[in-house]
Order: C-alpha cells, then structure tokens, then sequence
C-alpha cells in the first residue's frame, strides 16, 4: 500500500510538470555550454602562445624579490595600494564600517535565494524509515519518560526514605525563600553530572528512586509484509487516539474558562478574588512563600491522599472535576441540541397514566448504555428510550422520490414518548432523522409505486413544519407499526391537550377571578338579606 502510494505520488508529479519549459531550458543550457566551450578553446590557445613570455617575467620578478632586503618586504607597501601604510585609528575605522554595513545588509527584507519556491512535503511515506523515525522518537522521549516516571513514584511515597526527605527539604527551602537558589542548583547538579558521564564516568547516584521505575525493553524481530501493515495502522490508531485526548482536554479547558459549567468555574473565580485582595495586604515573598507551601502539602500529602482513595479524589479533586465535568466541543453541541429538543418533549401527567399496549409508555427499567448511546445518537434525554417493543427497531427504509441517487436509505425505525427516530444503517449520523409528535398532523398507510404488488409497505407522515410528507416502505407487518404508531401518537396528543388545558385553567386572568368572587360575595350578601327580611316577616307574625 505504502509503496503504490509513492509511485503514485511520484506518477502525479510527472504528470502535473509542464515539459516544454524543460525542453526551452534545457535548449538554453545547452547553447550556453557550447559557447563557453568556444570561450574555453581560444584561452588555451592565448595562453599557449603568451606562455614564454609570461615565464620570463616570473622569473625575472621572482628574482628581484629574493635580492631585495627581508625588512625593505616588510616597510615596502602592497602593489595596489599608493602611499603610506594605514594608521591604527583608520584600520579600526575600516573594520567598524565593515562590520555595520554588514549588520546593515542583515536587515534587508529579502532572503537568500532558493533553489525551490514551493515548501517540500519532506521524505516520501515507507516503512523503514517510519520505523526508523519511531526508535528515534522513542530514544528520545525515553529520559523524560523514565524521569516523569520516577517523579511519581517519589511523590507517591513508594520510597518512604527519599519522598520523607524531599518534602523536609523542600518545605526547609521554600520557608526560607530560596526556591529560586535550588532550582538554579539543581540544573547545575545535573549539567555537572552530564559532563562526567559524557567523559565516560559512572554516576549512579540520583535524588530520584529510578530503581523503583520498570524499563521495558522492545527487541522485536523483523517485521514481515503484514506485520508492516498492521505497524502503519498501529502507528495511525495512536496518533489519532493522542491527537483526540489532546483535543479534548484542550476543549474542556477552552470551555471551563469560558463559563460553560458555572459552579466550576465561579468557584476558580472566588479562590482568585480572595487570593488577589490577599496579595493587597501581603508583601510579594510572603505571598510566593504561602504559595510554595501550598504546593509542597498538596503535592506530597494531598494528592497521594486522593490516588489512593479515588471517592475522595471524585469529590474533592479540583482538577478531576475540570476534566470530568467540563464539556467538550462535542458534548456542548450534544447540550445545545438537547435544549433545542426540549420544547418537543410530551409532558408526564401527574395522577394519569398513559398507556401504550396495555403498558406504560415510560419504560420503568433505569437507562442502560444502550439507551445512553441511543440518546446520544439522536441528541435527546436520556428519559427519552425506545417503548416497549420498539427497543430493536423495526427494519424499514426512507424514501425519497425527488432524488435518483440516495433514494432509498436502509435503517431501523424507533419510536419513545415524545418522537419517531429513524437511524440510518451506515455509521454517519447525516441520514438519521428525529420526528416530533408534536409535529406530526396524521399518519397515513400508503403505496409509493403504483407498479408494485399488493397494498404496499410503507407509511406516510405528515408533518407541519414540513411541505412534502416521510415516506418509510419496506416494512414487514406494516398495518401492526401503523396502529402502534397511531396509538403512540394520539396518546402524545391527549398528553399535549391535557397540560394546555391545565396551563389554560391555571393561567386564568385576575380580573376574572375577582368578578367571579365579587359575583360570589353580592350572591352571598342577597341571600344573607333574604334570610334576615324572612326573619323579621315570622317575628311580625308571631
């Protein structure tokens, strides 16, 4: 695979050079080196014929040269040069304006020619030099790996001796302020110990317990034609896998600063307001100091505390809770679509019970990691699952008569409380279609070509929001999923009429009410009056 994609690459870059220019240039070249020849020819033979000559004047001036006094060669001035011999103050002015005219020419816009114009895609894709290129990167990243390694096995307490007396000294230093002196000490104890080891000594003395950290050596045969394959698809998954998590923390964090999980954030907020009204009263040493110590607890006590125990690192980790809680792009847009589909959601009816075959329409069953992925996958709650009997789907396929290509979509059909899902088979998201029933205005057995037998096997659904009606054919005991899909419906519909005309009750306006409870009390008061004038007539009687 590797090596057709290199001929081909190399086949698309003969194919996409343009030969005339070459042909004019190399017709060019070749005129240019015939006349040079010429050139080359009749200074030969100038010089052959001047040759006696010349040699006689060598001679003769080599002669006056050994004649002539070894201190008269050294006062005597060059040839070229007319006059005395240049003073100290003129040499030094010469080489100053040399050297700022040439401190001048570095400042010029224009760069050295290139041979090339266009940037190099670098070496040409093959296997040896990947795997080349990997024992490189890994030799290379293997010191900071082992010394990443052996920091955590320090601050783990895995060597009780060593971590014990780097906490007492670096607690010892950052009390006294001198963080700055131990680091500039310890790059140069290192810098010392690199060049003993470079002049060939043995130094295995080190802060660090490196005897506590498993090297792993890799000592692989050579690899066969598949095993080179599966390398490249290997080297492929981990790259994508780093470059993703990378991703995702860089997401998290990008989103965290931004306020997308409030608590989070506004508690980072407050320990920073509180830290910079501290820093108005405290002198910046002590506040460096208090810092220092900070770090020192947490890095030595706390957080083993919290690695050894992970339900106190869930609850009181403020790291753990950034990477935990803190959305990434993906998840914001999954957040959002989900707001958006909160509008179509069928209400829970307190006190009434909508069933849907003689059972409840929400499934009593917690949600599983099936239905999690079914609400991921559809961008909905997670209260929203598949009803029962709808929990595999039904087989179908999405017509569409408009387009030739792309018209039928094979997938399964889902229907939960508040929509109709239809989840295409491919793995892209970009052919599923999520329903409201809030939306649909009927539901219609149909037969999408006339030519087929039978009574057809699809079902249309009519929406409002939409011109032309989903058609879904190919579906098996179709006039069972059309009364299970009409039952859905007209339940979602008796769900949405009850709470409106609740809303409708609860909502009524004050001045209603106040008529009705004036209306209540002058009913109140007449018959108050009535009773009193019956009274008065009995007593008169009597």
């Amino acid at each position: 695979m590797i090596e057709n994609q290199t001929l081909a690459q190399k086949l698309q870059k003969y194919e996409n050079s343009d030969i005339i220019p070459l042909l004019k240039k190399l017709e060019e070249e070749r005129d240019a080196n015939e006349s040079l020849t010429k050139r080359c020819e009749t200074l030969e033979d100038h010089m052959k014929r001047n040759r006696p000559m010349h040699q006689i004047s060598v001679d003769s001036e080599s002669r006056e040269s050994v004649q002539r006094p070894r201190s008269a060669s050294f006062s005597s001035p060059p040839d070229d040069v007319d006059g005395p011999p240049p003073t100290r103050w003129e040499r030094f002015q010469n080489h100053f304006m040399d050297k700022f005219f040439t401190l001048m020419a570095d400042f010029t816009e224009e760069g050295e020619e290139s041979d090339s114009d266009a940037p190099t895609e670098g070496d040409e894709l093959t296997v040896k030099k990947l795997k080349e290129n990997l024992k490189r990167f890994q030799a290379g990243y293997e010191p900071g790996l082992l010394f990443c390694k052996a920091m955590s096995a320090l601050v783990s307490w895995k060597s009780t001796s060593n971590t014990f007396l780097a906490f007492v000294i670096y607690m010892y230093v950052v009390w006294r302020g001198w963080s700055a002196t131990l680091l500039i000490g310890l790059l140069l104890w290192y810098l010392t110990t690199t060049y003993f080891i470079s002049r060939g000594w043995t130094i295995q003395f080190s802060f660090l317990p490196y005897h506590l950290v498993e090297v792993t050596q890799d000592e692989r045969p050579p690899l066969s034609m598949s095993d080179r394959f599966q390398l490249v698809l290997h080297v492929s998954r981990r790259v994508q896998n780093i470059l993703g998590s990378l991703a995702d923390q860089m997401e998290k964090v990008h989103n965290f600063l931004y306020w997308t999980n409030p608590d989070l954030t506004k508690s980072l907020y407050t320990n920073l307001v509180i830290a910079f009204v501290a820093s108005l009263f405290i002198s910046g040493s002590m506040l460096l100091t208090l810092i220092g110590l900070f770090l020192g607890v947490k890095i030595f006590l706390i957080n083993p505390v919290l690695k050894k125990y992970p339900r106190l690192k869930a609850k009181y980790s403020f790291e753990e809770k950034i990477f935990r809680e803190a959305p990434t792009a993906a998840q914001l847009e999954q957040r959002r679509a989900i707001e958006e589909t909160q509008q179509f959601l069928v209400p829970d009816i307190e006190g009434i019970t909508v069933r849907f075959n003689g059972e409840e329409m929400q499934d009593s069953e917690p949600a599983s990691k099936r239905f999690k992925a079914f609400a991921e996958t559809f961008n909905v709650p997670e209260s929203e699952q598949p009803l029962s009997g709808w929990k595999e789907g039904k087989r179908c396929t999405l017509i569409t008569k408009n387009t030739v290509t792309g018209a039928f979509k094979n997938g399964r059909l889902y229907l939960t409380k508040s929509f109709l899902c239809f989840e295409k088979s491919s793995l892209s998201k970009d052919g599923n279609m999520l329903i409201p029933l809030k939306e649909i205005l009927r539901i219609e057995k149909a037969k999408p070509f006339n030519f087929m037998p039978g009574s057809g096997m699809s079902i249309e659904i009519h929406m409002a929001s939409a011109d032309k009606p989903v058609l879904f054919g190919g579906m098996l005991r179709r006039n069972l999923i059309y009364d299970q899909l009409m039952e859905g419906w007209q339940a979602a519909q008796r769900a949405i009429q009850h709470r409106s005309s609740s809303s409708n009750m609860e909502t009524t306006p004050s001045t209603s009410q106040g008529d009705v409870r004036s209306r209540a009390g002058s009913h109140r008061q007449a018959s108050s009056s009535h009773s009193e004038a019956g009274e008065s007539d009995s007593e008169s009687a009597c």
